[in-house]
């Protein structure tokens, strides 16, 4: 016979249903509102692209710190061919796109996607 109660085994069930939901809902895009967030942002990127049809999305992740929505794209350029993956950004008024001026994107990459 077991020395825990049924009110402490559903206790104990409760703290690991909440401990599941915090690991869900950490940096990564999981859970529907991330995705909600997510997906208004590639719309977002998608309609600066010359090729937005041809969009290959990589990895995407929600800043902790900021809450922007960083990562990366590759679409076809002007010439029809793919080149190297961009990193893009995207906040609440803000959307930009790694372009030939890298160094103002860096600045802006660094205070909206400090993590990564």
């Amino acid at each position: 016979m077991s020395d825990i109660s049924v009110s402490a085994k559903v206790t104990r069930i409760e703290c690991l249903a909440a401990l599941g939901r915090l690991v869900l809902t950490g940096t990564k895009a999981t859970n529907k509102q991330s995705e909600d967030e997510v997906g208004r942002a590639k719309a977002k990127i998608v309609s600066m692209l010359n090729d937005p049809e041809s969009s290959r999305f990589g990895s995407i992740e929600i800043s902790p710190s900021t809450k922007a929505i960083c990562g990366t794209v590759n679409a076809k350029n002007a010439m029809g061919g793919y080149g190297q993956p961009r990193r893009f950004f995207v906040t609440a008024d803000l959307a930009r796109i790694e372009d030939s001026e890298v160094w103002k994107f860096d600045l802006r990459w660094a205070e909206s996607c400090p993590e990564f």
